[in-house]
């Protein structure tokens, strides 16, 4: 990852490059390898461990995080502008079939770009709950078993039109985050996506 973080004030800051995305609680705050030591991502968030599942994984692009005091009680939030996600697609039985969904911040998004963000909310110390979403129109990288040189667009190949199909993603999420006073290494987590 390389981004540069502009401190605007002490309520945001300005993230640009490639940075993990916003969406949910684990991939921003647990995915990297050295604060999970579990063989595998939880369901759901398998891009960085190998998979192609379609919660984002990082985004490049341009991100506004932050938080702030609403009448006693915190909140924080995150928005961002990032390359959109790709189609991983394969040659089946019955014409191309997708395979799954390549979230891990591309360079070339084919004019699709994702918008997306969470916010979280402290209703009491030590207890958040967060919300997340993330849209785009996730265009076909290069298909499973191929290689770039064999993306070449071929005039006969009945699949071409199928290839440049764009298609919706959204993505949607709900956490939360309870650690207890008092029991210092107790926390207990959640998340859907």
């Amino acid at each position: 990852y390389l981004a540069i973080d502009l401190f605007l004030s002490d309520y945001a800051t300005l993230v640009v490059g490639k940075f993990l995305s916003p969406v949910g609680q684990f991939v921003q705050n647990l995915h990297p390898s050295w604060i999970n030591k579990l063989p595998s991502a939880p369901i759901g968030f398998g891009a960085g461990h190998g998979g192609s599942q379609a919660a984002p994984i990082s985004e490049i692009g341009v991100q506004l995080r932050g938080g702030a005091l609403i009448s006693e009680k915190r909140i924080n939030y995150a928005v961002y502008v990032g390359n959109g996600p790709a189609m991983l697609v394969e040659e089946g039985e019955e014409g191309l079939e997708i395979e799954g969904i390549d979230t891990t911040g591309r360079l070339d998004s084919n004019g699709n770009y994702s918008t997306g963000g969470r916010m979280g909310f402290l209703p009491i110390p030590n207890l958040e709950i967060g919300a997340s979403v993330a849209v785009a129109k996730a265009s076909v990288a290069v298909a499973v078993g191929h290689t770039e040189e064999e993306e070449e667009p071929d005039e006969e190949d009945e699949h071409d039109e199928e290839l440049i199909n764009d298609r919706d993603y959204l993505v949607y999420g709900i956490d939360f985050y309870y650690s207890p006073r008092g029991l210092r290494d107790l926390t207990f987590r959640g998340e859907y996506i």
